[in-house]
């Protein structure tokens, strides 16, 4: 089973914490709805279980800019082989319009990051509105490879 194989979602999935002081970093790009996107993280895992830290998800559709911030982590989990991580959370997303004006936003909506590291970095990135239907995804099921910058998971 090579890593990108992994990319599986299930709503109902509750991870577990990966109590390792783990953490995920870095950032790249990929094509998302024919469009550059862009993401940020940076993630950890204490060995108290807690997890904090930034991811942040930037794309264009529809002549809108759509920007996807999570700060709340409900779930880690990290791969033996650091080669694959899991992070589930909550996320705050805008529509911002041509001018800057922010002309849609919601709060608390269920995300899932999935990440390979390795010798082709990818993600998996699905939003899940407050319905739990999905909002948007990134990857389309299966990983997106980065078409740059790298995405270390560290332990």
């Amino acid at each position: 089973t090579t890593a990108a194989s992994q990319f599986t979602f299930n709503v109902n999935l509750k991870l577990a914490i990966n109590p390792t002081d783990s953490w995920i970093s870095g950032g790249g790009w990929i094509v998302d709805s024919s469009n550059h996107a862009n993401l940020a993280i940076n993630a950890k895992c204490s060995s108290d279980g807690t997890t904090k830290g930034n991811m942040l998800y930037h794309y264009t559709e529809n002549g809108f800019d759509w920007t996807i911030k999570a700060d709340s982590w409900t779930g880690f989990y990290i791969a033996s082989d650091n080669s694959y991580a899991v992070l589930q959370g909550k996320a705050d997303v805008q529509k911002v319009d041509s001018t800057g004006q922010v002309v849609w936003s919601a709060n608390n909506y269920q995300i899932t990051l999935e990440v390979t590291s390795g010798a082709s970095d990818a993600l998996h990135l699905r939003v899940l509105d407050d319905s739990v239907a999905l909002f948007h995804q990134a990857g389309s099921g299966i990983a997106e490879e980065l078409q740059g910058g790298q995405i270390t998971i560290h332990s």
